[in-house]
Protein backbone atom coordinates (compact mmCIF):
# COMPACT_ATOMS: atom_id res chain seq x y z
CA UNK A 1 0.00 0.00 0.00
CA UNK A 2 1.26 3.43 -0.89
CA UNK A 3 -0.35 6.87 -0.67
CA UNK A 4 0.69 8.88 -3.72
CA UNK A 5 -1.22 12.02 -2.80
CA UNK A 6 -3.68 13.33 -0.24
CA UNK A 7 -5.66 16.50 -0.88
CA UNK A 8 -7.79 18.09 1.84
CA UNK A 9 -10.61 20.50 1.09
CA UNK A 10 -12.75 21.27 4.18
CA UNK A 11 -14.49 17.99 5.14
CA UNK A 12 -13.49 16.27 1.89
CA UNK A 13 -10.21 14.37 1.56
CA UNK A 14 -9.14 12.80 -1.74
CA UNK A 15 -6.47 10.13 -1.85
CA UNK A 16 -4.58 8.64 -4.76
CA UNK A 17 -3.18 5.33 -3.55
CA UNK A 18 -1.81 2.04 -4.85
CA UNK A 19 -2.05 -1.56 -3.69
CA UNK A 20 -0.57 -4.76 -5.11
CA UNK A 21 -3.29 -6.79 -6.80
CA UNK A 22 -3.28 -10.24 -8.39
CA UNK A 23 -1.05 -9.52 -11.36
CA UNK A 24 -0.47 -5.77 -11.22
CA UNK A 25 -0.56 -2.72 -9.02
CA UNK A 26 -4.01 -1.18 -8.62
CA UNK A 27 -4.16 2.62 -8.49
CA UNK A 28 -7.30 4.23 -7.13
CA UNK A 29 -8.74 7.60 -6.23
CA UNK A 30 -10.72 7.48 -2.99
CA UNK A 31 -12.74 10.47 -1.81
CA UNK A 32 -13.91 10.66 1.79
CA UNK A 33 -16.38 13.27 2.96
CA UNK A 34 -17.45 13.68 6.58
CA UNK A 35 -15.81 10.34 7.55
CA UNK A 36 -17.62 8.30 4.86
CA UNK A 37 -16.48 7.11 1.45
CA UNK A 38 -17.99 9.36 -1.17
CA UNK A 39 -16.38 7.86 -4.27
CA UNK A 40 -13.92 5.19 -5.40
CA UNK A 41 -12.46 5.33 -8.89
CA UNK A 42 -9.98 2.78 -10.22
CA UNK A 43 -7.43 4.82 -12.18
CA UNK A 44 -5.04 2.08 -13.32
CA UNK A 45 -4.92 -1.70 -13.18
CA UNK A 46 -3.86 -4.63 -15.30
CA UNK A 47 -5.22 -7.45 -13.18
CA UNK A 48 -6.37 -10.47 -15.14
CA UNK A 49 -9.66 -10.77 -13.25
CA UNK A 50 -10.57 -7.09 -12.86
CA UNK A 51 -13.41 -7.37 -15.40
CA UNK A 52 -15.20 -9.71 -12.97
CA UNK A 53 -14.86 -7.05 -10.26
CA UNK A 54 -16.12 -4.32 -12.60
CA UNK A 55 -19.08 -6.42 -13.74
CA UNK A 56 -20.06 -7.27 -10.15
CA UNK A 57 -20.73 -3.66 -9.09
CA UNK A 58 -18.25 -4.28 -6.24
CA UNK A 59 -16.84 -0.74 -6.18
CA UNK A 60 -20.24 0.88 -5.60
CA UNK A 61 -20.67 -1.10 -2.35
CA UNK A 62 -18.09 1.15 -0.67
CA UNK A 63 -20.13 4.35 -1.12
CA UNK A 64 -21.29 5.91 2.18
CA UNK A 65 -19.28 3.37 4.23
CA UNK A 66 -16.80 4.18 6.98
CA UNK A 67 -15.79 0.55 7.50
CA UNK A 68 -15.13 -2.09 4.81
CA UNK A 69 -15.06 -5.19 7.01
CA UNK A 70 -18.62 -6.22 6.08
CA UNK A 71 -18.06 -6.01 2.30
CA UNK A 72 -17.51 -9.43 0.73
CA UNK A 73 -14.87 -10.06 -1.91
CA UNK A 74 -15.88 -11.08 -5.43
CA UNK A 75 -15.98 -14.78 -6.25
CA UNK A 76 -13.69 -15.51 -9.19
CA UNK A 77 -11.63 -12.39 -8.49
CA UNK A 78 -10.87 -12.83 -4.82
CA UNK A 79 -7.28 -11.51 -4.84
CA UNK A 80 -8.13 -8.46 -6.95
CA UNK A 81 -11.21 -7.52 -4.92
CA UNK A 82 -9.35 -8.17 -1.66
CA UNK A 83 -6.59 -5.81 -2.83
CA UNK A 84 -9.11 -3.06 -3.60
CA UNK A 85 -10.77 -3.61 -0.23
CA UNK A 86 -7.37 -3.45 1.51
CA UNK A 87 -6.46 -0.24 -0.33
CA UNK A 88 -9.70 1.41 0.80
CA UNK A 89 -9.29 0.10 4.35
CA UNK A 90 -5.78 1.55 4.54
CA UNK A 91 -7.02 4.90 3.22
CA UNK A 92 -9.69 4.94 5.93
CA UNK A 93 -7.06 4.19 8.58
CA UNK A 94 -4.93 7.10 7.35
CA UNK A 95 -7.98 9.38 7.29
CA UNK A 96 -8.83 8.48 10.91
CA UNK A 97 -5.41 9.58 12.17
Amino acid sequence: FNIISKEENNDEVTYIATQKGYSSTIKAKVTINDSKIENVEILEQNDDFYSIVADSDFISKFKDQNNVDNIDTVSGATVTSKAIKKLISNVLKDYAR
